[in-house]
């Protein structure tokens, strides 16, 4: 990234200030089949969202959109128990379950949020 980009802070009126220089291109995640989402993930995944096809945060804002991602409500962080509890899914469209995950995980210049117990 040029160094005078680095620099740059940008921000709109209703979202905090980005800051790139935090970013670091180089940091990897795990493969999603090391994170569990594996052939088995695939199966329930495709059943939950058979069985769950509106997404749940936009029905609550009366609006009908197609789900498309399987959502963990509380993050698994790796606990397997966590990560197959079919009671901690919900289905999203891909807008509200961006926003979950820059909201929870950090992205897009948020900080992340504290565990809670």
């Amino acid at each position: 990234m040029p160094k005078a980009l680095k620099q740059m802070h940008y921000s709109t009126p209703d979202l905090p200030i980005l800051d790139l220089s935090k970013h670091d291109p180089n940091q990897q995640r795990e493969s999603s089949t090391k994170r569990g989402y594996n052939y088995k993930w695939q199966k329930l995944r495709q059943h939950f969202l058979m069985m769950n096809p509106l997404c749940h945060d936009c029905e609550a804002e009366g609006r009908v959109v197609a789900a498309n991602v399987v959502d963990h409500i509380k993050p698994h962080k790796g606990d397997l128990e966590i990560f197959w509890d079919y009671d901690n899914l919900r289905a999203l469209c891909s807008s509200h379950h961006n926003r979950k995950t820059a909201k929870y995980d950090g992205g897009f210049g948020n900080r992340r949020q504290p565990k809670t117990k």
